[in-house]
């Protein structure tokens, strides 16, 4: 019992059914050193079933390998695994949110409509 897993509560659960690094596919183990570089605030889509969720990574922890995800509010919603995170990705039920999709509505509605308005008085976009 460490301090971590008392703080974590049931993620501590989560941790422990974390596929150990070793069984992990080809595929998996280069999926989970990818991860390694993956910048905070970095959008991630989780599937479960036919819902679908996006949450933000707000941390890492390089001693235990966990990643903390939050929702829009910045709520901790979910910690998981290294190992863990790669198998759903590798599985198809997690995956990065390219950049341009991340950012939120109303901010993508408010770019287009300043480039149609740019392209409308004859400047041009700044390349973003």
């Amino acid at each position: 019992e460490s301090p971590l897993g008392a703080m974590l509560g049931e993620d501590a659960d989560l941790a422990r059914q974390a596929p150990p690094r070793t069984r992990l596919s080809a595929r998996a183990q280069t999926l989970a050193k990818e991860l390694a570089s993956v910048e905070f605030g970095t959008w991630f889509e989780f599937v479960n079933g036919e819902q679908s969720r996006r949450l933000k990574l707000s941390w890492f922890s390089p001693t235990t390998h966990n990643y903390m995800f939050v929702d829009n509010s910045g709520q901790r919603v979910a910690i998981k695994p290294l190992t863990l995170l790669a198998s759903e990705m590798e599985q198809g039920l997690a995956r990065i949110v390219p950049p341009e999709r991340a950012a939120p509505l109303m901010d993508r509605a408010l770019t287009a409509i300043y480039r149609v308005l740019q392209r409308f008085t004859g400047r041009t976009a700044e390349p973003r």
